[in-house]
């Protein structure tokens, strides 16, 4: 355990992916230990979350990368399926060796920053929907992106690069949160909060995954991950979860506050 307080960043993935996910991320924001967000440019619920974001400048807002939800913004033909014009499925990533333009990669994730940047917002930070940031050729694409725009990438256990500026990363609420069934929701809060705190105070800076989002008809229709987005908005604004973190040795930021964006 170090001798210095933990920095420790609770950032919502999939801001941007709808208004209810935008509604339970502002709620969890206001809250008090959600202090940072991710963007997805490509989704419907975008507009409505840079207004948000506005309204409320203290919330760090980054850019979330995607190659596998939604319909891009450029041309990129390797990238999708033909008959949708949807992106391709995360399937078609994880088995690693797969066959895509790489202009194409850097073209659209270009335009899904330069699309936020547009907006007056200077991203934070970026991470990816999925974890496409960790997988074969997109790794030096976006850790080039990252050069080229001075912010830093989410520190994940499966990439390693020099853009990192959180020591720690973890993926445990989430992972409580599909676990939980209406019986066993305040024992397994007392445990998560436990595991959270244990594994935090072990870095200096550490980053706490998160997708908080209320349930509407479209997150069912188009996403694999639905209650548990529910329950990481129930800890989220949870007092017992909110004092235990206060609590404790850390001191609740975002990115911009730890050495993020260096954008001038």
């Amino acid at each position: 355990m170090t001798d210095l307080t933990t920095k420790i960043i609770f950032n919502a993935d999939d801001f941007g992916y709808c208004n209810s996910v935008n509604y339970a991320i502002l709620d969890c924001f206001k809250a008090g230990l959600l202090k940072s967000t991710t963007l997805m440019a490509n989704m419907p619920g975008f507009n409505q979350a840079v207004q948000i974001a506005k309204a409320n400048p203290a919330l760090g807002v980054g850019v979330h990368l995607t190659l596998t939800c939604g319909t891009p913004l450029t041309d990129v033909p390797t990238l999708i399926v033909p008959e949708t014009g949807k992106f391709k499925r995360i399937s078609f990533y994880n088995h690693g060796d797969f066959t895509v333009s790489e202009d194409e990669i850097y073209q659209e994730l270009k335009g899904q920053i330069e699309k936020v940047i547009a907006t007056g917002i200077y991203p934070t930070h970026f991470d990816s929907h999925q974890h496409i940031h960790t997988m074969g050729s997109v790794v030096p694409i976006v850790e080039e992106l990252a050069s080229e725009y001075r912010v830093p990438i989410r520190n994940h256990d499966s990439v390693r690069g020099t853009h990192f500026v959180t020591s720690g990363f973890t993926m445990v609420m989430d992972d409580y949160s599909m676990r939980i069934t209406p019986d066993s929701y305040e024992s397994l809060r007392d445990q998560f909060v436990h595991d959270l705190v244990e594994e935090a105070t072990q870095y200096n800076t550490f980053e706490v995954m998160t997708h908080p989002g209320y349930l509407e008809y479209f997150v069912f229709q188009n996403s694999s991950f639905t209650t548990p987005r529910a329950i990481d908005a129930a800890f989220l604004q949870d007092p017992i979860v909110i004092n235990a973190i206060k609590n404790s040795d850390f001191e609740i930021t975002d990115f911009k506050n730890i050495g993020g964006s260096h954008h001038e």
